[in-house]
């Protein structure tokens, strides 16, 4: 059904990122590889400051041993939002695949920060909804 509504939007608006977008992720979810590799390079055509697109298309080249290409993926990504924690775990994953293991180290220590960064946010807009609405949870 999902993948429905987005090709029709896509035949509306050939140019939607989002729609590309999540038809790549569909694609490989359902291991069209190929496919997910295509509709994400197209997403980041698109919008070059996609940091999800640019992380996802960073984890396909990753995936298939493309490591200078998910490498140029994954640091733009970071370039774009030091605060994602997604990029920085895919790096690790690249240091390590490419023997680079103080690069590796970093990137992992960096996916922490990130990920304990966006915990907090996270928890922080939870207390915030909770304390609007008045429960004292």
């Amino acid at each position: 059904a999902a993948r429905t509504a987005f090709e029709h939007t896509l035949t509306l608006e050939s140019r939607h990122v989002e729609a590309t977008y999540h038809l790549g992720l569909i694609a490989r979810e359902q291991g069209r590889t190929a496919e997910a590799v295509g509709r994400m390079e197209r997403a980041v055509a698109l919008a070059p400051d996609h940091v999800a697109a640019q992380t996802e298309l960073g984890a396909l080249h990753l995936a298939a041993g493309r490591h200078e290409l998910a490498r140029t993926h994954l640091e733009r990504a970071v370039s774009l939002d030091p605060d994602a924690p997604t990029p920085y775990y895919q790096l690790g994953l690249l240091f390590t695949r490419t023997g680079e293991l103080d690069r590796a180290r970093e990137s992992m220590q960096a996916f922490q920060r990130a990920r304990d960064k966006a915990l907090a946010r996270a928890d922080g807009r939870v207390v915030k909804e909770r304390h609007h609405k008045g429960d004292e949870r």
